[in-house]
Parts: C-alpha cells; sequence; structure tokens
C-alpha cells in the first residue's frame, strides 16, 4: 500500500528541516547537485529566497504523517521544465518519493519533463555481489516523463 504523503505549499517553519537534510552526508552523496557548502546557512537562506521568490518554479513540501519529509520542484534553470526533489533520508525507503511524484505530476501539467538521475555503485553484503551503475559522483542520466 502507497504511504499517505500531502504536498502542501512551502512555508518559513520548513527551512530549518530542508537545511538540516541538505547536510545529511548520505542525501548529499545521492543528490544530483547540492550546495557548494552544506553547512553554509547564509548561502543556503539566499539560495531558498531566489527559489521561493521565482514565479516559474512550482515547489511543494512533502509531508509524511503531518512531518515534514522534503520538498519537491519544477524548475527550467536548464533550458527545459525538469523535476528535483530531496527527501530526508528518514524517509527513504518508504514509497515516499513515488506518492509525492504521482502526486505533483497531477499539478505540473506540462510535459515532457526532465529528471535528472545520479546513479551509484551498490555492494551487497555478506554475499558480495557489487552493481556497478556509475561513477558515484557523476551525472549520467537524463529521464523524460511524457505523457
Amino acid at each position: 500500500m502507497p504511504p499517505t504523503i500531502q504536498l502542501r505549499d512551502v512555508v518559513d517553519a520548513d527551512m530549518p528541516i530542508f537545511f538540516a537534510q541538505q547536510k545529511e552526508p548520505a542525501g548529499v552523496q545521492m543528490a544530483a547537485f547540492t550546495a557548494k557548502d552544506p553547512n553554509d546557512r547564509a548561502a543556503f537562506d539566499s539560495q531558498w529566497a531566489s527559489i521561493r521568490a521565482d514565479r516559474g518554479i512550482t515547489l511543494q513540501t512533502i509531508l509524511y504523517e503531518e512531518a515534514v519529509a522534503g520538498t519537491i520542484l519544477c524548475h527550467s534553470w536548464f533550458g527545459a521544465p525538469e523535476i528535483s526533489y530531496w527527501l530526508g533520508e528518514a524517509f527513504w525507503g518508504k514509497g515516499i518519493a513515488t506518492a509525492a511524484l504521482q502526486q505533483f505530476l497531477k499539478q505540473v501539467t506540462i510535459r515532457p519533463l526532465l529528471a535528472l538521475v545520479k546513479l551509484v555503485t551498490y555492494r551487497f553484503a555478506p554475499s558480495g555481489l557489487t552493481v556497478n551503475f556509475c561513477a558515484p559522483s557523476r551525472l549520467v542520466a537524463s529521464v523524460s516523463v511524457s505523457s
């Protein structure tokens, strides 16, 4: 059964949570792009002020069981419309990103949409099985969503 999530507008009270989430080492490693210094609160505040002021961006907070799980947005920073999201590590593996994306795609009807995907290397212990998708620090794929 998919998780019950809600999307709502971003509010000021979300900012400390987003800031803490962007500093999580596993999230930084997995993200397609990150802040130059995830601990720089002034840079974070400046970036988010720009994002929130940009009327060309559709931006939502992802709530899971009433807790702020992360954010999802659609932007055209690199030309074509693109979706980005960030979830706090505590919310990984619960289907929250999938459920949020399904809801978000009902709001954002422009197509095609792009999503940048950073693929990583996974090692499964104790079997020793290694699946190499790519170098962990490279952006390697672009996914297009069409209707």
